[in-house]
């Protein structure tokens, strides 16, 4: 179950991730890409191109899976 948690999206409506926080995101187009969320007046988004996002433009987040492991 704890797994499931971890993969639902998260509208930004009920809650936002933690300061510097590195989550996959999704824009009011469908885009889904890597963000991390900047608290900081003005709120915004990241993404891995150093693009900066207005706070409203991404729609849900989740956390990142866990990095892959040989076994």
């Amino acid at each position: 179950r704890d797994k499931m948690e971890k993969s639902r999206w998260i509208p930004c409506s009920q809650k936002r991730p933690a300061h510097r926080q590195a989550v996959i995101g999704c824009d009011k187009t469908g885009y889904v890409t890597r963000y991390e969320y900047d608290a900081e007046e003005p709120p915004c988004w990241v993404d891995d191109h150093e693009e900066f996002f207005q706070e409203d433009e991404v729609v849900a987040w989740m956390p990142l899976p866990e990095p892959y492991r040989k076994d």
